[in-house]
């Protein structure tokens, strides 16, 4: 349903001569975070000789504190990144782009 509601908005949203490139980039990352899910459904798989919750708790919690500290630098990175990102969708740059070509 996602995929699906994505789509639309890159059809409603995106200039028309770009609707292929943005449509295959969406499918292109729901294809990536397929595979990162693949990955953390791997990591949080128990060992058959654990049977008790008890113990697989601490399987779970280190899987997540991965998530969590993950999460935390990519934040810190998107921080970083916001003001030059935010400069860079401006219009007055957009103009001194074009001017220089």
């Amino acid at each position: 349903m996602i995929s699906g509601l994505g789509l639309a908005m890159i059809a409603q949203l995106v200039p028309k001569p770009y609707h292929g490139f943005a449509m295959g980039s969406w499918l292109l990352t729901t294809a990536g975070a397929n595979v990162i899910a693949g990955y953390v459904a791997n990591l949080t798989t128990v060992p058959n000789k654990v049977l008790s919750p008890a113990e697989s708790l601490s399987i779970y919690s280190h899987v997540f504190l991965q998530i969590g500290c993950s999460t935390l630098v990519i934040a810190i990175v998107m921080f970083i990144f916001a003001s030059s990102l935010n400069k860079m969708q401006s219009d007055e740059y957009q103009n001194t782009a074009t001017n220089d070509i």
